[in-house]
């Protein structure tokens, strides 16, 4: 059996202080006195022996359970303790003043890594890449702000679940990219979806990217709106105001000349048809330019309850409608103004697409997982032909222009929203949703904590 180092300084102390223990024994022994005194004396200095080498086991048990406790602390993640330096013992000083080094590099690197986690945190929570990480269980670790928004969760009820409950289990087999239409808890549409896969502490960690690819898509046919808008202006102004302009002269010098009635009664109508065709034309070339010129939304924070409560809408409307608010203030960050157009809009649309004049029009708002939705449910005709549903200048009405559709999708977008109309699958009508998100600064209420690692260092000896 191996001795301890206790016992084995033990065992070192009585053997320096055994030849000076049998020389005073002897010592004792030879003096002049009687037999009892002489027993005394040898068991005191018995007893002084065994007490010293008692005393350097307490002694060295004394430091090795500072030493210990603090490497201890040290493994747990608590930085706050440190060992005191004794200037009388040099040797045993260095070994406290390292162990205090070491103890002071580990709080710097933990206040790095805490400050390099929370800048990762915000550059995550901006960049507009759904980002979802996995374990090799395929549980949920974490995820950035537009993660949990698609998949309509919050973090304290997401983590640690498995894939399969989001759908997302069927991406993680393998590793690449790919682009596929798919139904996310809060959004369908079609995504590319990669997948990596890294190594943490023999650990294996896989890594979910998701891209919306019509918002690529939308990028580049807004682009191309803007350039064929340019083009059209360009040629068609420039044929439409001498056409007006001879149309209107015409006008003018046909006035005094001499013709049969049936003659003039033609003339007139002919130049009038070509001037109100040309001033149709140039309308048609302002409205289209109006969908490429949508100025960037002008946020603030506003409490949609008010805004649905003030929104100005016809007797047509109002009459007809009823809302179905949340109790608690709902805050947003929105271009108020853009916001209400998409809002009546909506609602006009609901308003002329009813069947009877008295049916009923439902708006409904609710929120979960960091978004807002408003529903709008009418009891109209429905949809006739979805794919034609966002395509500028397509009306189904006779006095529809085709722009308000269109515009409202891209207002929603704008504000990181989406605006999606479908027909009723529990009777007839059309619900138009628009879906919209809450900052995050309107619903994290905690206060920053200081971390432990910054705290004032604790002494032990």
């Amino acid at each position: 059996m191996r001795m301890t180092l206790e016992n084995r300084h033990v065992l070192l102390s009585l053997c320096i202080g055994l030849p000076g223990a049998v020389v005073g024994a002897t010592a004792i022994w030879h003096l002049p006195i009687s037999v009892y005194p002489r027993l005394l004396l040898l068991a005191l200095l018995a007893a002084c022996v065994a007490g010293s080498a008692l005393y350097v086991r307490a002694s060295l048990q004394r430091r090795l359970q500072a030493i210990y406790t603090l490497t201890e602390t040290l493994r747990g993640g608590d930085f706050r303790m440190r060992m005191r330096v004794d200037a009388h013992d040099p040797e045993l000083g260095r070994v406290h003043a390292s162990l205090n080094h070491l103890a002071d590099a580990l709080q710097q690197e933990r206040l790095r890594n805490e400050e390099t986690r929370r800048m990762l945190g915000a550059v995550l929570s901006k960049i507009e890449t759904t980002i979802v990480v996995f374990d090799q269980n395929l549980r949920l670790r974490t995820a950035n702000a537009f993660g949990f928004r698609l998949l309509d969760t919050t973090p304290e009820t997401a983590i640690g679940r498995h894939a399969s409950d989001f759908g997302l289990d069927g991406f993680l087999g393998t590793v690449g990219g790919s682009v596929v239409e798919h139904a996310f808890p809060a959004a369908t549409g079609v995504w590319r979806i990669t997948v990596e896969r890294h190594i943490e502490r023999d650990r294996t960690i896989l890594l979910l990217f998701v891209d919306d690819v019509r918002s690529v898509l939308r990028a580049e046919e807004i682009s191309a709106w803007k350039k064929l808008t340019r083009v059209l202006s360009h040629e068609v102004n420039n044929s439409l105001a001498p056409i007006a302009s001879v149309s209107a002269s015409l006008q003018d010098m046909m006035a005094g000349i001499a013709m049969p009635a049936d003659t003039r009664e033609d003339v007139d109508t002919a130049l009038e048809m070509i001037l109100g065709r040309s001033n149709h034309l140039r309308g048609f070339i302002q409205r289209y330019a109006e969908v490429t010129r949508l100025p960037r939304p002008m946020r603030s924070l506003e409490d949609l309850r008010v805004i649905l409560r003030e929104l100005p809408l016809g007797h047509g409307v109002d009459r007809r409608l009823s809302m179905r608010l949340p109790d608690e203030a709902l805050m947003l960050f929105v271009d108020r103004a853009q916001i209400e157009q998409v809002l009546i809009n909506l609602l006009e649309n609901a308003e002329q697409a009813s069947v009877c004049p008295d049916s009923p029009i439902l708006l409904e708002c609710s929120h979960a997982g960091g978004l807002c939705r408003i529903r709008i449910v009418d009891e109209g005709h429905g949809i006739s032909n979805p794919a034609n549903l966002f395509v500028p200048f397509y009306s189904t009405r006779a006095q529809g222009n085709g722009i308000g559709l269109v515009l409202s999708r891209q207002i929603a977008e704008a504000h990181e929203g989406s605006l999606i109309l479908r027909n009723r699958s529990e009777g007839r009508g059309c619900v138009a949703e628009l879906t919209l998100p809450i900052p995050l600064f309107a619903r994290d209420e905690a206060a920053e904590r200081v971390p432990a690692a910054s705290r004032a260092p604790e002494r032990v000896d």
